[in-house]
């Protein structure tokens, strides 16, 4: 959270997921405290100017990958490893510093607390060649312009712009 502070500020978010972290300490990175994390990432792809998105099999929305953490403890690595399994790229390089924080409610099995703590992260790649997976009911490449199009939310569309800028291009 250090690292994200220092980048973007003082946020709602970023603060209450501190708090959060201080009231549950490593417990937030299972599914049992009153809120617990998520790791999300915005693949794009640099050269062709696009980004990719996943149709979620639960939600039935477009939005970057993500998932929960299942073991690891620190958020860029259960990023990291729901971005691959469910993009099928191998050569992701992710910035280091989370892009976002964002705390909202979501749908999680009985026994699991059902506010999400998200930190997402920004990852570029060269590949345009992609696996869906069982979490997944399509995965499109899309621009900006695009992915307003189907309807994605503010949020989405402002992980990739971050994406892009942190990647040098303009959109």
């Amino acid at each position: 959270m250090q690292s994200y502070r220092s980048m973007w500020g003082e946020s709602t978010a970023a603060t209450d997921a501190q708090a959060a972290y201080g009231r549950a300490g490593t417990a937030l990175f299972d599914r049992k405290p009153d809120g617990h994390v998520t790791c999300s990432t915005m693949i794009i792809n640099p050269i062709a100017r696009t980004m990719l998105l996943t149709l979620h099999h639960k939600y039935r929305t477009w939005q970057q990958f993500g998932g929960h953490p299942e073991g690891e403890q620190k958020p860029i690595l259960a990023a990291r490893r729901e971005a691959q399994e469910e993009s099928g790229l191998t050569d992701l390089k992710f910035f280091p510093t989370p892009i976002d924080v964002d705390i909202h409610d979501a749908e999680c099995p009985p026994g699991c607390s059902n506010k999400h703590i998200d930190v997402c992260f920004a990852a570029s790649t060269a590949s345009i060649e992609t696996r869906i997976s069982t979490e997944s009911d399509a995965i499109e490449w899309v621009t900006i312009d695009e992915a307003a199009e189907l309807g994605v939310t503010d949020r989405v569309l402002l992980l990739g712009l971050l994406s892009f800028g942190l990647a040098g291009i303009q959109i």
